[in-house]
Formats: structure tokens, sequence, C-alpha cells
């Protein structure tokens, strides 16, 4: 597994729950949604709350959030996770083309020679 290039996609969410009966002390109750298209995309949801907590500094507290997230696996680990969501239709078709999915298997493979 180590010698492969694997991108996947995610979903961060954080919903105000005003439907509960639970009675807050400082507001509502939160519901929080991490869901990848493949089991790659889930992990690399969880390793951006660990990893980039910082993205969330100026997140109101009260606010819902919702983030779409590129994980990229590569050398037996998750390299990186970006958020997409101001991402237009074109970025995602351009990086799901064929030409630049061989491009980044050939980039790999010449970095991990």
């Amino acid at each position: 597994m180590d010698n492969i290039i694997a991108k996947d996609y995610a979903i961060l969410a954080r919903f105000r729950d005003t439907f509960s009966d639970v009675n807050m002390k400082d507001g509502y109750l939160q519901d929080y949604f991490l869901a990848g298209l493949r089991g790659l995309g889930t992990w690399g949801a969880a390793w951006f709350i660990d990893r980039k907590y910082h993205n969330f500094e100026n997140v109101y507290e009260k606010k819902d959030l919702q983030f779409l997230l590129e994980v990229e696996y590569r050398d037996g680990r998750i390299f990186d996770v970006r958020d997409v969501s101001g991402k237009s239709q074109s970025y995602f078709d351009n990086e799901n083309s064929l030409s630049v999915i061989r491009k980044n298997v050939s980039a790999f493979k010449a970095i991990s020679k």
C-alpha cells in the first residue's frame, strides 16, 4: 500500500439541532457529520479535524459549518487534506480527468524512486 497514490472526497459538517428536547445551558446541541465517498475520505475528514484544526479558528461557534474536503493518500499515509469547498465544477472535472491522473501517478513514481 506504500506504492500508491489515491484521492477521495468527504463532507465535514456541523448543524445546530434546534428541534431537540434537550435543554442546553449554552445554546443548542450540535450535530456533526463526517462522511467520505469511501473509507479514505472519512479517515481524511477525521485527520483534518485532528491536524488542521486551525481552519476552525474563525468559525463562529453558533453557526453551521460545512466543508468539502479533498483527501490525498500517498506513501502509506494521508499526505494532505484540503478544503475545496470554493472550487468550481471545472476543478473537479480537471482533477478527475485521465490526463491529470496519469500526470500525478508519473510524478509520484518519480519521487518515490
